[in-house]
């Protein structure tokens, strides 16, 4: 499900994401697992990201996930940084995703 919203921008390591999506994890090749975000970034396509939990290498560049709510008063609209978890949470309060 795409999370395409005029209220949201989106941010990951400090670039823009015009496009987000809430899917399922695969698991046994299909789409079982848990939800996930993924992101559409120009010249790479549609990728994963993650809480960076599982690096093998804590000197591995982790994802830094921002959003900023266009719906706020002019003077709160910052860039806040967000785990996937509360991003998901953001999505579901908003009605975004089920």
């Amino acid at each position: 499900m795409d999370a395409v919203d005029v209220k949201f921008r989106w941010r990951l390591n400090g670039v823009v994401i015009q496009r987000i999506k809430v899917r399922r994890e695969i698991v046994g090749g299909e789409p079982k697992g848990r939800p996930e975000i993924a992101v559409l970034v120009e010249g790479l396509g549609w990728f994963s990201i993650d809480n960076n939990e599982n690096l093998w290498d804590p000197a591995l560049p982790r994802f830094v996930f921002e959003v900023k709510d266009l719906s706020a008063p002019l003077f709160q609209r910052r860039w806040k940084q967000v785990t996937i978890p509360e991003l998901l949470a953001l999505l579901q309060s908003q009605a975004l995703i089920p």
